[in-house]
């Protein structure tokens, strides 16, 4: 595969995935929405330039292989749709705030969030066939991929630079949010088929899996002179990341009791088996999953510790009259009331 080829291939994958993010937008319908899609579109080729020089070197093939197995996981579609909202989030959110940015320079803090969409998408396969290789002794990450990872994250990490030069909190704000994340990955491979890596008591960690998002809106707000709200703002992040966290964690649980992944919505049922032996049986593990007695009564537990931690988000929404994160956070907590009136009344 020639170089000229595979930058056509990628352009194709960089298509359909934007495509099927698209589809499934909730914010499809919306004008602003519908120009950071295009946004994205208009990005792929210095996104797609970059990774080709990066990577001359080494045989293109490879270098199509893994980009190809990053687009067409089942989960980047998902991954990235969520990406492409919070760029449509961040847009509005930080109009909010005087002096506002350029056009030019959204621009460049969205391509920044591809390539650190597309690192971290990486790093998070590495934590994930990290602690399932030891169950079934193989996994498809190589050195190239954690490779490419790092670069695509040292990408987005000097656009940050470039955009915001005169930052005197930006290298030690990165350093600390890719901390916070490297860390609670680390506490999942530790954890995983043995306990699970949170309590409720400690459920904000759940936050930390997306702790280097948190560094554009902290740009902003240095950006705005409102560095004193940094602390309240990290907090309200980590409840509402970490609450969202808790709602897919329902979703998946069975999805997760096969990969080994022990969560809140799980960690009483793992205590009624012999996990380390259906682990490999996942009819049986699915079947015993199915009766267990108390579905119902842990997934009302965690509904209620979502909407406590969102509540406390919201209040500091409210504090500093935030209208954006207000009005995400009552969309979220009005949904989950419906969710427990449901779950109550059944």
């Amino acid at each position: 595969m020639s170089k000229q080829s595979i930058f056509i291939e990628i352009e194709t994958l960089f298509d359909d995935l934007v495509e099927k993010a698209q589809d499934t937008s909730v914010f499809s319908s919306v004008d602003s929405a519908q120009k950071i899609l295009q946004l994205f579109l208009k990005l792929k080729k210095p996104f797609e330039q970059s990774i080709l020089e990066k990577f001359a070197s080494k045989p293109p093939d490879e270098v199509f292989n893994i980009i190809k197995q990053l687009f067409q996981n089942k989960n980047t579609v998902p991954y990235f749709q969520s990406m492409i909202s919070l760029s449509f989030f961040f847009w509005n959110w930080a109009r909010q705030f005087e002096p506002l940015l350029k056009d030019e320079q959204y621009e460049e803090i969205t391509l920044s969030l591809i390539y650190g969409a597309m690192g971290y998408k990486l790093f998070d396969t590495y934590f994930d066939e990290s602690s399932t290789r030891q169950k079934d002794n193989q996994h498809q990450f190589s050195p190239s991929h954690l490779y490419l990872a790092k670069y695509l994250i040292s990408q987005q990490e000097s656009i940050l630079f470039a955009t915001f030069p005169n930052s005197v909190i930006l290298k030690n704000k990165l350093d600390f949010y890719n901390r916070l994340y490297t860390n609670y990955g680390l506490k999942e491979i530790k954890t995983r088929y043995k306990s699970c890596p949170v309590t409720p008591d400690t459920v904000t960690l759940l936050g930390h899996k997306s702790a280097p998002l948190m560094i554009y809106f902290t740009m902003i707000l240095e950006h705005s002179g409102f560095l004193n709200r940094l602390d309240d703002y990290e907090t309200m992040f980590y409840q509402t990341t970490a609450s969202i966290q808790i709602r897919d964690d329902l979703a998946d649980a069975m999805a997760d009791l096969i990969n080994g992944t022990i969560t809140l919505a799980t960690v009483d049922f793992v205590k009624t088996i012999d996990y380390p032996e259906l682990i490999h049986q996942p009819e049986k593990l699915e079947k015993a999953y199915k009766k267990y007695p108390r579905i119902n009564e842990v997934a009302l537990a965690n509904l209620h510790l979502t909407q406590k931690m969102l509540s406390k988000s919201l209040d500091i929404c409210e504090k500093y009259q935030d209208n954006m994160f207000e009005l995400f956070i009552s969309s979220k907590l009005l949904a989950l009331a419906e969710t427990l009136a449901r779950k109550e009344s059944a």
